[in-house]
């Protein structure tokens, strides 16, 4: 099976996407859970490269269940991380 060039570096831009968010989260970190946020986005970003490789997200199908676990824990780390920033930081915000 010949993959689509396109494809390839398509999932090649979105693995740097995803690991350059991953990055972002560890700069801008607020407690343990930015940094699992931060592996996760990462960990996201290398399933893109073995993407690229299989020519489909859902084949073979650990790959899907690595996606679905990103995907899983990007919500609720992401929803861990805004409450905290939040709590440290939701007295100072202006109320309009």
């Amino acid at each position: 099976m010949s993959l689509d060039p396109t494809f390839v570096y398509a999932n090649y831009v979105e693995a740097c996407l995803w690991a350059s968010i991953g990055v972002i989260a560890l700069v801008k970190r607020n407690g343990r859970a930015s940094w699992w946020l931060a592996a996760t986005f990462i960990a996201f970003g290398g399933s893109d490269v073995v993407e690229a490789h299989t020519g489909a997200w859902y084949r073979p199908w650990w790959l899907f269940v690595w996606k679905a676990m990103c995907v899983l824990l990007i919500l609720i780390l992401g929803v861990k991380v805004m409450r905290s920033r939040k709590r440290a930081y939701g007295s100072q915000a202006p109320r309009g």
